[in-house]
């Protein structure tokens, strides 16, 4: 930890003093302040009142765990704590920074919701969604519309709850899914892990990818009844969930191969022949449902695909090679945030006790695919945290680690980078 902040601290130093020197004016991606966080999407602000009162609250939740977890996870309903604690510091993260991040229009909210004013209505999203999205806001240009529509149908302030219940019902899930993998046990220190991972505890009220995070466990969770049942019902869920999961990003893309190298590889005492019936109905299932979508509404997922690729493509146009100082920051930043991002991808470790180097290089590969080379990994990852809360969980319970630690930590580590440095991924 110490070595990570002074490096921090080190890098934001040398990297003004660079901006300052050759009097840089940022370039068509992102102005300076923006370029500034890489590559920890950090900076230094002055101490607040409430800051301090955030801090010393983690404090306490720290030690309480550490010192009651194990009485806590005997508890018939433990995980409705994880769930409390996950809701209460993003709140109180939130508020801390500015009061729109906790209901309002604030950040990524914000875009979504500027690109408003080029619809008038649910249908009319659907059918002008293709012809308006060149005009829409950086986020709106390279997204499908789900987000969008449900801001139009619920207004600003609903579409914040439905995020937080999103959130709340991904920690129930994980909790689920954990339980009929391994066990109570692993299921309790699970829930806590997803809980208070700094991403999950704080993005969700800058960005609603909470809601991609939902869909990607639960289907993940009906992928794992797959392999123990014939059941149209999960099937059926993980067809929907694969569908409403593509509307929110297309980042779900990424989701299914992790799924994929998952269950072909590192699962065992999988019925193949029942599982990929299943599978392949299922893929059936997601073609009619976006068939059905295009005959009703008109709305081509495959256009709107190929449309967001090239506008993210010229969005993140810019010229690395302006000045050598300034290409080694970039490089620096890429390299450390891709190797962050390889955080929640370290489950194949978790679930398969390959050495570490096999999941560092397959999670690398998956990483420079997404081509994140501006470091916006985290966000882009965050579906897959829930599954490294079950890795940990797991390869901590079974080393009989003092889970209780490992908790306290979590929650301070996040207050730290939330309230002392502004932390956004």
């Amino acid at each position: 930890m110490a070595v990570f902040f002074t490096f921090s601290f080190l890098w934001h130093q040398l990297f003004h003093l660079q901006l300052a020197v050759d009097a840089y004016r940022g370039d068509s991606f992102r102005p300076t302040m923006y370029d500034s966080w890489a590559p920890f999407y950090i900076w230094r602000m002055p101490w607040k009142a409430m800051n301090g009162w955030i801090c010393l609250c983690a404090l306490a939740v720290a030690a309480l765990l550490v010192f009651y977890y194990k009485r806590i996870s005997t508890w018939r309903w433990a995980v409705v704590i994880p769930s409390i604690l996950w809701l209460g510091f993003s709140i109180l993260f939130a508020a801390s920074d500015h009061p729109d991040r906790i209901f309002g229009a604030y950040a990524h909210y914000l875009t979504f919701a500027n690109d408003l004013i080029y619809f008038s209505s649910p249908a009319d999203i659907w059918q002008h969604y293709l012809i308006n999205q060149p005009k829409l806001d950086v986020h709106g240009q390279h997204y499908p519309p789900g987000y969008l529509l449900l801001l139009m149908v619920f207004g600003i302030k609903i579409f914040r709850v439905v995020t937080y219940l999103a959130g709340v019902l991904t920690i129930f899930i994980t909790w689920k899914l954990t339980h009929e993998m391994y066990n109570r046990k692993t299921a309790i220190a699970a829930s806590f892990f997803i809980a208070l991972v700094p991403g999950f505890l704080i993005y969700p009220t800058i960005d609603p990818v909470a809601l991609a995070t939902c869909c990607a466990v639960c289907c993940f969770y009906s992928l794992h009844r797959l392999t123990k049942q014939s059941s149209f019902l999960f099937t059926a869920l993980f067809s929907l969930g694969s569908f409403v999961f593509l509307l929110f990003s297309f980042a779900a893309s990424l989701w299914v191969l992790f799924a994929a190298i998952f269950f072909c590889f590192f699962r065992k005492n999988v019925n193949w022949h029942l599982f990929l019936t299943q599978l392949a109905l299922a893929l059936v299932m997601v073609l009619l449902l976006f068939t059905g979508l295009y005959l009703i509404t008109g709305f081509n997922m495959y256009e709107c695909f190929i449309g967001s690729m090239h506008r993210n493509k010229a969005i993140n146009t810019f010229n690395v090679f302006d000045t050598f100082p300034r290409f080694l920051f970039r490089i620096t930043q890429a390299f450390l945030a891709i190797i962050l991002s390889c955080l929640p991808l370290f489950v194949f470790s978790g679930y398969t006790f390959c050495k570490w180097w096999k999941s560092l290089m397959l999670t690398l590969l998956i990483a420079f695919v997404t081509g994140n080379i501006f470091g916006e990994t985290e966000r882009v990852f965050v579906f897959l945290f829930p599954f490294a809360a079950i890795a940990t969980a797991h390869y901590l319970t079974k080393n009989n680690f003092n889970i209780g630690i490992a908790l306290g930590f979590s929650i301070f580590f996040s207050a730290f980078f939330e309230v002392l440095f502004h932390h956004f991924a």
